[in-house]
């Protein structure tokens, strides 16, 4: 972890920092610059206490916070970051909503390439995707009113669909137009991952190609930044309601190229028109929570405090504070908490005197961790073996478990083939697995729907034995903000073996796996399940 440090980075290159002159907080990014191409400085010299970032991190940590990272810039360069092992900086994240904001973008370069207009009439893009007779008020619907959640429907038509994974994205889009429009667009917001469907479709057929590839020349490449995955249809276009993996420098290069007017290192990237117009508010939001009904922008939150950002679920942010020159970047796995803590107390550290040195913040950022699975020092090696099972809704044919002292190796068989992951007794072990986070984000949601497991994913192990005769393990899924908790326990010859994904434990969602019964081989397994 240490050599991820800001203090670290900067002592290994031997530079020195120029203090904030008497303008204030420097506007430029300056050097020097890491692989992630930020810059780092200590945060007493742009005017942020110390302390007051470590007590935002504690503040994290205390209401059982499950982050996995964060990253403040000031003036542009980074002034804290922090990693939460086994969390690291070079893994990218799914961000889930967060994904729109960069829609938003692309939107702004189509604009200004004159390939799309905000007053375009959808059906007038794609009306080979709506029926003969479309409603008035299907009509009526624009670009602008898919960009600000006011389609006119009561709720997100998305909840209502059941369509096939291997669907294209004109079958997403043509299920979420046939679904009735309630209001006149633009009379009334309503927050929907279905509005996005036909913008994306819009966006792929001006553009002639997938989002990832639009904005390669234009957003990524200039900006630095390195896609880790987006998800895609069948038939190649981008979902573009979610599924976008971004590193956490790269979420704060999106806030601060908006806080900069859509410049980046002196070089005008996007025009300053759609960055001051996508982030100001365009729409009411009334009746929602604090930091949801200061209005939204063109898939962007405005926020209090004049801030505005680009979220996504489970607390994915890039939150924009333009009065103080800054951005935080998070990746996480609980909502609701990032915001508050930085306004009560990230806000009140900016333009403070230093209360602390900023070299025991790195110390304590430096020791971030996500705990281990605690149990007995003693591993019973005994349990080693391969367990089957008969057929059961997960599909899983077989476990098998190789234990010493150090690590459990686990073998999943199941529909999908043979899957392997590397877990470290009291400790955490990273491998390369074809095992996939459940893919459920919310009870609510449906956009899981459309997801496809990842071939490969990094996957950090946890395991130990609170019991003698239960192995408990925690996958982490280091590509999204998921985990799994896998509890093993033996009787004699069998194995009950239950799962809890990282959402439900936190009261976000119920996970409705089955407790599986297997048993060791060489006997009949058992052909029932336990009801979870």
């Amino acid at each position: 972890m240490s050599a991820f440090t800001r203090r670290g980075f900067l002592v290994r290159l031997g530079t020195g920092i120029t203090a904030v002159t008497a303008g204030g907080v420097p506007t430029a990014e300056g050097q020097p610059r890491s692989r992630d191409g930020l810059s780092r400085v200590d945060p007493e010299r742009v005017g942020v206490d110390p302390e007051g970032v470590l007590d935002f991190v504690r503040g994290l940590e205390d209401a059982g916070f499950a982050g996995n990272s964060f990253m403040l810039l000031r003036g542009g360069r980074v002034v804290a970051e922090g990693w939460w092992h086994p969390y690291v900086p070079d893994v990218a994240q799914l961000t889930y909503s967060l994904t729109k904001s960069v829609v938003a973008t692309a939107v702004g370069f189509a604009l200004a390439e004159g390939l799309i207009r905000l007053d375009d009439r959808v059906i007038d893009v794609v009306g080979d995707l709506v029926g003969r007779n479309p409603s008035a008020h299907l009509r009526r619907l624009r670009t602008r009113h898919l960009l600000t959640m006011t389609t006119g429907h009561r709720r997100d038509p998305l909840r209502s669909l059941r369509l096939s994974r291997s669907a294209p994205s004109t079958e997403w889009t043509r299920a979420v137009l046939e679904v009735p429009i309630d209001h006149a667009p633009g009379t009334r917001f309503a927050y929907s991952s279905g509005a996005l469907f036909p913008l994306g479709t819009m966006l792929h057929r001006v553009t002639g190609r997938n989002l990832r590839e639009y904005l390669r020349p234009r957003l990524f490449e200039p900006l630095g930044i390195r896609v880790g995955f987006w998800e895609e249809f069948s038939d190649g276009a981008n979902v573009v309601s979610s599924g976008l993996a971004l590193t956490t420098a790269d979420i704060a290069k999106l806030g601060q190229l908006y806080l900069r007017g859509g410049v980046w290192n002196g070089r005008r990237v996007l025009p300053r028109s759609w960055a001051e117009r996508a982030t100001a508010k365009q729409v009411d939001t009334p009746g929602r929570a604090p930091d949801e009904s200061v209005g939204y922008g063109y898939l962007f939150w405005r926020g209090r405090h004049n801030t505005y950002r680009a979220h996504g679920a489970l607390d994915q942010c890039s939150v924009v504070m333009p009065e103080q020159d800054a951005v935080l970047a998070t990746t996480a796995q609980r909502h609701g908490t990032v915001l508050d803590l930085a306004w009560d107390r990230l806000l009140p550290a900016m333009d403070s005197a230093p209360s602390m040195p900023g070299r025991r913040l790195d110390e304590e950022l430096d020791g971030l961790r996500h705990p281990v699975v605690e149990g007995a020092p003693v591993t019973p090696t005994e349990r080693s073996g391969r367990y089957v099972f008969a057929d059961n809704e997960l599909g899983v044919e077989a476990i098998t478990l190789d234990i010493d002292r150090r690590r459990c190796s686990v073998v999943v068989d199941n529909e999908r083939g043979r899957h392997s992951v590397l877990c470290g007794v009291g400790h955490w072990v990273e491998s390369r697995s074809s095992l996939s986070a459940l893919p459920v984000l919310l009870s609510y949601s449906t956009d899981h729907a459309i997801y496809r497991p990842v071939r490969w994913n990094r996957i950090a192990g946890s395991a130990a034995w609170p019991e003698p005769d239960t192995l408990r393990m925690i996958w982490r899924f280091l590509g999204t903000p998921h985990a799994d908790t896998v509890t093993l326990r033996f009787r004699g010859g069998t194995v009950e073996v239950e799962f809890a994904n990282s959402v439900s434990l936190r009261g976000q969602d119920t996970d409705n796996r089955p407790v599986l019964l297997g048993r060791r081989q060489g006997t009949a397994p058992s052909a029932r399940s336990v009801s979870g």
